[in-house]
């Protein structure tokens, strides 16, 4: 079982969305997604059966997702998925 605080998943999952989201939304991201349950008073459970719904590609050097592009409008790298 792995557990977070709010800090420490952000230090562990921030790298995999570009830094482009702080400790709250990253947390609320989580918590809504299922990939984290609240235990705690800033204690979260890691949902070890969590599948990732989100197959929208990936910008390789800005992290963004986009829905259906073959270049990232937001520096224009070709995207990967």
């Amino acid at each position: 079982m792995t557990t977070f605080t709010k800090t420490s998943l952000f230090i562990n999952q921030a790298p995999s969305f570009g830094f482009q989201y702080g400790e709250d939304e990253l947390l609320a991201k989580a918590l809504k997604s299922g990939f984290v349950k609240k235990t705690g008073d800033d204690q979260y459970e890691m949902n070890d059966n969590y599948e990732s719904k989100d197959t929208s590609p990936i910008c390789n050097d800005c992290g963004e997702t986009q829905q259906s592009a073959k270049f990232c409008p937001s520096c224009m790298t070709e995207l990967i998925t």
